[in-house]
């Protein structure tokens, strides 16, 4: 067989060849007909230069700005649990409360003792007698009424009434210091948050008795957010030139606010740490994150 047409088309690397019509006569073969020409593909068409996507995207996440664990700042009964998890929180709502039964007890104990000045007005009243005493034998014992020996007696017990009255003052002192530790106690039955944010877990219920110092509640602080971005290495500088920043947190963009960049880079992934606040009352942390810039 020949080949009675043959045409080739070179474009863009691509060869394309469309047959003719095959027209071949042999013998003892008829009513056979040549297949249709093959379809003639169209011609690729070459990338304009800044077809390139005018933004990238980062992988980011994004987190609270901090979690902060509250302890029990005495020891005793929880009576009360007044959150859960989830909820929202102002800095001074209450969380939980102790049994306020024991401590109210100790604080009045405290408060009686702090307020009994009994010993400290007998010490004093034995004083002053004793002062008053001393100060006649020294005048008797210029007149030789009485003796040396009883005049420095006389001396040795006032100086040792001083001594008592001196002690029952400090305890008088020391009375009240521990009423007011006491009425501290009290006051801190009441758990109260320390700071604006969400209850992340409730370590405590109802009838436990955690011991002081031991934390009974996660609050996750969420205004503001915290985003960090692994940036790759070779792009950081490009990045850090810029003023703004945007990303994309659970299907909208968000403007961020940059904070700082990791000193180092990680070797392992070759990326940079970026760091990133974001002020946004409706978000929470977890939400998936797309650090929007442009080509670097």
């Amino acid at each position: 067989m020949s080949c009675a047409k043959q045409a080739v088309l070179l474009a863009g690397g691509l060869w394309l060849c469309a047959g003719a019509a095959v027209a071949e006569k042999a013998a003892g073969f008829t009513g056979l007909t040549a297949p249709p020409p093959a379809p003639v593909l169209p011609l690729a068409q070459p990338l304009q230069a800044g077809a390139a996507a005018a933004t990238q995207s980062i992988s980011c996440a994004v987190r609270a700005s901090r979690e902060v664990k509250v302890a029990a700042p005495v020891s005793g009964v929880v009576e009360a649990v007044k959150v859960r998890p989830g909820q929202q929180v102002k800095k001074g709502d209450v969380l939980a409360r102790f049994d306020m039964r024991l401590i109210g007890a100790e604080l009045a104990l405290a408060e009686a003792r702090a307020e009994d000045h009994s010993v400290r007005d007998t010490a004093a009243a034995r004083v002053a007698g004793m002062a008053l005493r001393h100060e006649r034998l020294q005048g008797a014992l210029k007149s030789r009424a009485v003796s040396q020996a009883e005049e420095e007696t006389a001396r040795l017990e006032l100086d040792l009434a001083r001594g008592e009255l001196a002690r029952a003052e400090a305890e008088l002192r020391f009375a009240a210091l521990e009423a007011a530790r006491v009425a501290v106690m009290a006051d801190k039955s009441e758990v109260k948050s320390p700071v604006d944010g969400m209850i992340g877990e409730m370590l405590i219920n109802p009838g436990e008795a955690p011991d002081a110092q031991q934390p009974i509640a996660v609050i996750i602080v969420t205004d503001p957010l915290r985003v960090e971005a692994w940036v790759p290495a070779a792009k950081a500088p490009a990045l850090l030139a810029r003023t703004g920043h945007r990303a994309e947190i659970g299907g909208s963009p968000r403007d961020l606010i940059f904070d700082y960049a990791a000193a180092a880079a990680d070797m392992s992934s070759g990326t940079i740490s970026f760091f990133y606040t974001l002020s946004a009352p409706d978000l929470l942390p977890g939400l998936d994150c797309r650090l929007l810039t442009p080509a670097l």
